[in-house]
Parts: structure tokens; C-alpha cells; sequence
């Protein structure tokens, strides 16, 4: 036992020493930082003394104590400062050594790249410092080495990026245009490059996309934005043969009129061209009609734009007369918000050989400068297989009469996807008029989409287009029709073999419940509940007679709301329980007395989304 003692004794012994000499140095360290962070002019003792006896006694110190004291203060703030920035770079210095631990320092950069396209917003945006691909580029000097030498992170950019502005005594928000004109031009100039030779696609806004009324962001006309959206123009007329897609926003024509009369551009490479220009107020078509002959020349800056295949323009008031653009070459034209008359848009189709698929809005615009001829040529169409022609009047006609001259002479032999409305307070657009009869001009076999809005056609006639129409997927109407005998004829049974339904291929419909005036009373049911039925249950399921429906989309008008409460909305949600037809996406829209199916997007995508 003594031996064992005497063992461990020895060890506990080199325990206490070590312990010693480690407060010995701890104290020693105090001392030196002591030393070192007072002043050599105040020693411990002056301090201890001073301290000790204004901890005692309740009064304030005398001038030598305050002397002494914010001397060792100001000393101590010095120190804190100092101790301040070594923790700064300590962390600093500790997170880079930890980076080395990180896997992805080890994977490949074409992994990398993949991870960062992901972090790219899908729907394009102005650029922000807090987004890819700006973002990634402050992280690490290897990753930004990585993003800037990938041009594909630099090939589309919106513009401008969020404004700057700045306070003065006039105006809580001013801009500043010679500061935000070199910031965007150097962006511009910075984002480009990085593109190195890649197509690029260019978005210009010069109006604010979050105004209600407007539905993009309004900047006020009191603002001198012109160096911006100069900077700008320089900047598409500089890389204009890079330029596969450009959408150009304006609400400001005045500012752009140069570019667009400019005739030595070469655009080699754009296939899509987006040009909008806000609807002008009349103060501002006094401006623009001022000088006539200057503004009413043509704008040939698209002209020999020999790869434009698709196009987008909403220009208000006859404007769109001088926009000069390769029709010939053209696949899609989307001018449904540009007003044509009904002589140029069968001017447009005759021109445009190479068309697929148009939308067209034909009515009589506003200050249309140079009438064309009323005289109107057969044109076989016979490459369009996706077409929409909406008729509207401009608000200056008191009543608005639709040109039934417009389709007359038109063949599309190959159209698979048509859509066919008279908008707002026009009269209905006949589908058989005195010199045209609408059956007879398209192949109706091939159609798989047809939406038809107000629209002159009888319950007959209507059947016996659908009849003819055996290869149609999706059907959208707003008519005045008998809807009872729609549904008698959605079950009756064609005489072939096998036997099929009408519509066989119908899988997606909506209408519109059979409408009334606002001022007229409901009375009744706009249509037969135990026939609709019927015909629900005869296309639920998939046989040989037909494909099941997949989605029914009705949209009920403010007369027909009790009727809809009481009596529609508990026979669908019995439909639902259904095991035969609850496959059916059932869906109800109640909706104001003069809703139109263009007030509802989802109808057209019936149209639109393929």
C-alpha cells in the first residue's frame, strides 16, 4: 500500500507544478496586456487607488481622478477597436480554412455549372445583385472566375434594373439620369460581353410593370428617361446581329422614333420580335400628328430581318401601317391586340405565305392616315393550322356593324385550332354569311380545337359543324343556342361500325350558360339537368363509342346564380361521387351578365397552349 502511495504521489506532485507555472503565465499575460493597453504614464497602483476610493465614496471625481480615468478609457475604447477588427479577421481567416473541408471544392466544373443553372430565375427578370447570375459571382473568386467565362449564363437580360432615385427640395423621388445612364450602360456593356458570341435576347421596358391599370410598371413622363433607353437603343443597334429575340415595351413612341426609322441595321439572327407601345392619349396624338410627314414615314429597322419567323405587335391607331417587317417570312403572327381593317388583314394573309398560326383582332382603328382598298381577293391559306380572328369596334363608332366581307374567298384546308369572336357591343360575325359559308371553307375533319363567341349561327347549324368535326379534342362556345339539344346530340350514337358517339375524341369542354340581358328576369333553368346528366354518364367512362371526358368548364352568368346554387352546383357535386364520372374535373365560373370567353384565359388556352 505504501509503495502504491509513494507511486502516485510523484505524479500528483508534476500535477501542481503545471498548474503553477500555467497561472504564472496567465498572470504574466495580464500584466503584459495591462502594460501594454494603458498608458506607461499611469501605473496600478494610481488606478487601484483611484477606483477603490470612488467606489467608496459617493461623489464625482476631482480633476486628476477624471484625468487618470479617461486616460485608461479612451485607452481601453482603443483596445476594444483593435481586438474588434483581429475577431473580424480571425473569422475571416477561420471560415476560409474551413472552406477546404466544403465537397464541392471538388466537383467537376461542368457539375457546377449545372447546379448553377438551376439557381437562375426561369421567368426572365432585370438584373439584381441577389440573384444568379450576379449573385454567384460575389461568393468566391473560382466561381466567378466559373460564371463569367459560361456565356450562358449571359445570353437574355430585361431592362432597366431598378431605378435609383434621390430627394430634393421639389420632389420626394427625382432621378438622377446621368448616374443611372452610366450604371446602365456599363451593366449593358459588362452583361453583353460576358456572352461572349451567343445569341442573345434583349427585354426593354420603359413602362412600370405594377400599375393595376396597365399591368406592367408605369415611370412618370415628368422624368427624363431618354439617356437610359438612348443608352439602350445604342446598345441593340451595337449587337444587333446577335439578337435572336427582342421585345421592346414602350409607352413613350417619340423616344424610339429614330430607331425605328433607321434602315442600316442588320438583325441576321432575330426570329422573334416583341414590339408594344401603349395606347396614346389624345394630348399625345396631337404631338405625334403634328409633324405628319415625319412621323407617318415607314419604319424599315425589321425589315431585312431575314430569320424573323415569329411576331407580336400591339400598336395602337393605324401605327402598325408603317411598321415595314419580312412577311413572306413569318410562321406566327400575334396582332390580336392590334386593330386591322378588314382589307389589310387579307392583305396580311395573302403576303404572309409561310403563316402557321396567326391571331388577327380586324375592326376599324382610330386615325388610320392612308385608307386601303375595300376590294377583297380569295387567298388559300393552305399552310395556317392555328387561327384566330376576334372582331371589335373602336370606341368612336356609336354602332358598331362587323365587316361580314372578312372571311369571304378564305380557304384553310390544313386549320386544326380556330378560334372565332365578336368582342364587346360588335354585332355577331355570321358563320354563313350572303358570299360565305365558314362549313365549306375549312376542313372541319381536321379541326381539334374550336372556341366560338358570339357568333351568328343557328342551333342547326351549329350541330352540323360539330358533326362534321369528328377529330375534335376540345370545344369552347358562347352562343345562342339550344344547349339541351347540344347535350342530346353528345349521346346520340353515329350509324357505323363500331358504333361511336358525336365527338367521339371530345375530351375538354366549356360554355357559357344560355345568357340573358342583364334587365331580363330568369325563369326556369337555362337548360335540362336530367339531359346533361345523361350526357355526362355516357362520356365518363372509356369504350368503344368514345374517349372519356376529361374536364367540363361551365360558365354561369349573374341571372342564373340561385339557379346554379340551388339546382347545378348539388347535381356536380353528386356527379363527383359518381365512381363512373369522377374522373371529370367539373368547374363552375360565376361571372358578370357581359363576360365574354376572352375574359378567361383558361378557355383560350385551349387554343394557345400547344
Amino acid at each position: 500500500m505504501a509503495d502504491a502511495e509513494n507511486s502516485v504521489q510523484p505524479a500528483d506532485n508534476d500535477d501542481m507544478a503545471s498548474e503553477l507555472h500555467a497561472l504564472q503565465i496567465v498572470q504574466s499575460m495580464r500584466r503584459a496586456s495591462y502594460e501594454s493597453s494603458h498608458p506607461s504614464s499611469i501605473s496600478q497602483s494610481q488606478l487601484s487607488s483611484v477606483v477603490d476610493y470612488l467606489d467608496c465614496v459617493p461623489a464625482l471625481p476631482s480633476d486628476t481622478q477624471a484625468g487618470i480615468l479617461q486616460t485608461v478609457i479612451t485607452s481601453n475604447e482603443k483596445e476594444v477597436i483593435q481586438l474588434r477588427a483581429r475577431i473580424h479577421e480571425l473569422e475571416a481567416e477561420t471560415k476560409h480554412y474551413r472552406s477546404f473541408f466544403s465537397p464541392i471544392r471538388v466537383l467537376p466544373n461542368e457539375l457546377l455549372l449545372k447546379i448553377f443553372r438551376l439557381l437562375v430565375p426561369k421567368k426572365l427578370r432585370a438584373p439584381h445583385t441577389l440573384s444568379a447570375p450576379l449573385v454567384l459571382c460575389h461568393v468566391c473568386a473560382s466561381w466567378r472566375t466559373l460564371v463569367l467565362g459560361a456565356p450562358v449564363f449571359w445570353t437574355k437580360l430585361e431592362f432597366p434594373m431598378q431605378l435609383k432615385f434621390f430627394e430634393d427640395d421639389f420632389s420626394k423621388h427625382r432621378l438622377h439620369a446621368e448616374k443611372e445612364t452610366c450604371r446602365h450602360k456599363a451593366l449593358l456593356d459588362f452583361w453583353f460581353s460576358n456572352a461572349a458570341s451567343c445569341p442573345l435576347t434583349f427585354v426593354l421596358y420603359t413602362t412600370a410593370r405594377t400599375d393595376p391599370s396597365m399591368g406592367y410598371p408605369y415611370y412618370s413622363r415628368d422624368w427624363d428617361f431618354s439617356p437610359i433607353w438612348d443608352s439602350s437603343l445604342s446598345a441593340i443597334a451595337k449587337h444587333s446581329h446577335r439578337f435572336q429575340r427582342l421585345v421592346l415595351e414602350l409607352n413613350n413612341i417619340s423616344v424610339f422614333r429614330r430607331f425605328l426609322l433607321r434602315s442600316d441595321l442588320a438583325f441576321p439572327l432575330l426570329k422573334e420580335l416583341v414590339i408594344r407601345i401603349k395606347a396614346l392619349t389624345g394630348d399625345e396624338w396631337d404631338m405625334w400628328t403634328s409633324d405628319r410627314p415625319y412621323n407617318l414615314q415607314a419604319w424599315p429597322v425589321f425589315k431585312d430581318a431575314t430569320s424573323l419567323r415569329s411576331t407580336t405587335v400591339e400598336l395602337p391607331g393605324g401605327m402598325h401601317f408603317q411598321l415595314q417587317l419580312p412577311f413572306a417570312r413569318l410562321i406566327e403572327m400575334d396582332w390580336s391586340e392590334t386593330m386591322l381593317p378588314t382589307a389589310d388583314f387579307r392583305s396580311k394573309l395573302q403576303v404572309c405565305t409561310s403563316l402557321r398560326k396567326g391571331s388577327f383582332l380586324i375592326g376599324e382603328p382610330e386615325y388610320i392616315y392612308e385608307p386601303l382598298s375595300d376590294d377583297i381577293h380569295a387567298s388559300h391559306c393552305s399552310n395556317v393550322i392555328d387561327l384566330t380572328v376576334e372582331f371589335r369596334a373602336s370606341s368612336w363608332l356609336q354602332s358598331p356593324q362587323v365587316d361580314p366581307r372578312s372571311l369571304d374567298g378564305l380557304t384553310l384546308p390544313a386549320l386544326k385550332r380556330f378560334v372565332l369572336a365578336s368582342v364587346r357591343k360588335i354585332s355577331c360575325f355570321p358563320w354563313v354569311g350572303e358570299s360565305h359559308n365558314l362549313s365549306s371553307q375549312i376542313s372541319l375533319h381536321l379541326l381539334h380545337s374550336l372556341t366560338l363567341s358570339r357568333i351568328h349561327i343557328s342551333t342547326d347549324d351549329f350541330l352540323a359543324v360539330l358533326e362534321l368535326s369528328s377529330n375534335l379534342t376540345d370545344l369552347s362556345f358562347g352562343l345562342s343556342i339550344d344547349q339541351d339539344r347540344f347535350f342530346e346530340f353528345l349521346t346520340h350514337l353515329m350509324p357505323c361500325r363500331p358504333p361511336r358517339l358525336q365527338l367521339a375524341n371530345l375530351q375538354r369542354l366549356a360554355f357559357i350558360v344560355a345568357s340573358l340581358s342583364e334587365d331580363e328576369e330568369s325563369s326556369g333553368e337555362p337548360f335540362s339537368l336530367s339531359i346533361f346528366q345523361s350526357m355526362v354518364e355516357s362520356r365518363s367512362t372509356s369504350h368503344d363509342a368514345c374517349k372519356p371526358l376529361q374536364s367540363v368548364h361551365l360558365f354561369v352568368r349573374r341571372p342564373w346564380e340561385a339557379w346554379n346554387r340551388s339546382s347545378l352546383t348539388p347535381l356536380l357535386a353528386q356527379l363527383a361521387l359518381d365512381v363512373r364520372v369522377s374522373k371529370i374535373r367539373f368547374r363552375t365560373t360565376a361571372v358578370h351578365a357581359s363576360f365574354e370567353l376572352r375574359d378567361h384565359s383558361s378557355v383560350y388556352e385551349f387554343h394557345k397552349r400547344r
